[in-house]
Parts: structure tokens; sequence; C-alpha cells
């Protein structure tokens, strides 16, 4: 959040379902989902240790 929080007009979500799975998100398993970003932001993430990934929807953060 800390990274994210730098850039402006992001637009992401918290603990998205996965599949319609939620399975432990919000309790011991947390996703970001950056629906729209900047450039930058994405820089970032990559500096800051994040593995990203795309799909049709928009970006996925994990922590390596």
């Amino acid at each position: 959040m800390r990274v994210i929080s730098r850039h402006h007009s992001v637009m992401m979500k918290v603990n998205m379902p996965v599949n319609n799975f939620v399975g432990h998100l919000g309790q011991t398993e947390f996703s970001i989902h950056i629906v729209r970003g900047c450039a930058g932001l994405t820089k970032d993430l990559i500096e800051a240790g994040f593995d990203i990934q795309m799909d049709a929807n928009g970006m996925n953060v994990f922590k390596i």
C-alpha cells in the first residue's frame, strides 16, 4: 500500500476472489488487483520486490 499510495489516480481492488473462490483472503492471504495505474507504479512495485501478473482485468500484485 505504501508504494501504491505515492501514485495518484490508481484504481485497485483489495482481496478480490480468484475464479469465484475466496479461500483465506483477508485472514492469512491478501491480494491487490490494479485496475488502472501509471507506468511508474509498475516500475516502483517491481523495484520494491513485488511480482506482477497481467490478465484481462488488470494487474495482480504478489509479494516475492
